[in-house]
């Protein structure tokens, strides 16, 4: 049973989805909240953090273009006419002034209502810091401040109207702060907040999950050959080719509904995924850089392979006959963003 149409995204739920406000979960909170179904309820403080953490994502993409601008310059006159457009220089303001309209026009859209700060009690704002209670932690770093005063922001709203609202975030300060607030109830991910919409609204949500489980098999495998489809590449060398990958064991973890209709779904499928990949490139790091010239003179190159024990977050759509209980045809399965898969090691490896 749904508990309230209101809804509270944090700043980490959309950060979670690397801002992308077209990707299957937010733009089915999007639909949900257009067409009144559900209550799209922000805060002054994650509005604010939202542009901030945009502008920083944006500006930190155009540098790593710049680079790659400076990489690639020698050809520049000798592409073929369909890839000059590579060669494009935004500004950073531009590419900010683009961010910002997207997150705009999302919250626009979504109807979404804005819950000002000025309803924030200073004094008992001061006293949960000094007290150490939620959504302060024991530790009482000051910022915490900001999740903070959304919270007071949430609670003065919630008593004033007199509601009840879902908080979705992963943050443990807010999550703690929920379980002290009985109007607050608090679920880990969006994904897990449409699951539970459709638990309560739609009626093909029980057989949608049961047909996943009694095929898990052919899902996995399925996503198991988009995985090995899939671009690749090493985030501490974007030249590097990351090949030879051979996935050794893979399961689901979890699942939540996104969409369903009489004969179609969307499902957020969570996968953890042990594979190894062979790792070769330049070694700028060890290379002869002539400074006169401003050219590398020699470049050595590296090559390596790497163990990997990963988790993602799959949609994959499918059809299915409801009167005979069978799933049909996968008809997508799109890996987290639906761009390269990025793979890191955390371990201090050399290359760079």
């Amino acid at each position: 049973m749904l508990k309230s149409q209101n809804v509270f995204v944090d700043t980490q739920a959309f950060r979670q989805h690397k801002f992308r406000f077209d990707h299957p979960a937010l733009k089915r909170l999007l639909e949900l909240c257009a067409s009144g179904k559900l209550r799209l309820v922000l805060t002054e403080t994650v509005v604010g953090e939202v542009v901030a953490q945009l502008k920083e994502q944006l500006t930190e993409a155009n540098q790593s273009l710049r680079q790659f601008h400076k990489l690639i310059g020698p050809l520049e006159g000798n592409l073929p006419e369909q890839y000059q457009g590579l060669f494009a220089k935004p500004s950073d303001n531009e590419l900010i002034e683009a961010g910002v309209t997207l997150w705009e026009t999302y919250r626009s859209d979504a109807k979404s209502l804005l819950i000002p700060a000025s309803d924030v009690d200073s004094a008992e704002l001061l006293a949960l810091y000094f007290g150490a209670k939620p959504p302060f932690g024991q530790s009482r770093k000051k910022n915490e401040f900001p999740d903070a005063i959304s919270a007071l922001s949430l609670a003065a709203w919630l008593a004033k109207n007199k509601t009840n609202i879902y908080i979705v975030s992963q943050d443990h300060d807010l999550e703690n702060w929920c379980t002290h607030t009985p109007e607050a109830i608090h679920i880990k991910s969006l994904a897990e907040l449409i699951d539970v919409y459709n638990r309560a609204e739609e009626r093909l949500t029980e057989l949608t999950h049961k047909l996943f489980h009694k095929e898990e098999a052919r899902f996995l495998d399925a996503i198991k050959t988009r995985f090995l489809e899939s671009g690749f590449q090493y985030s501490d060398n974007w030249e590097a080719d990351v090949e030879n990958i051979e996935v050794q064991d893979i399961q689901s973890t979890g699942v939540n509904l996104i969409e369903v209709d009489e004969d179609r779904a969307v499902v957020a499928v969570s996968v953890q995924i042990d594979f190894s990949a062979s790792i070769s490139g330049p070694d700028y790091e060890n290379g002869i850089w002539d400074s006169e010239d401003k050219r590398y003179v020699y470049v050595p190159d590296f090559d390596f392979e790497h163990s990997f024990s990963e988790n993602y977050e799959v949609s994959v759509e499918f059809t299915f006959s409801a009167e005979a209980e069978e799933a049909d045809e996968i008809q997508s399965i799109e890996f987290e963003d639906g761009r390269d898969i990025i793979l890191s090691i955390d371990d201090g490896y050399h290359y760079k």
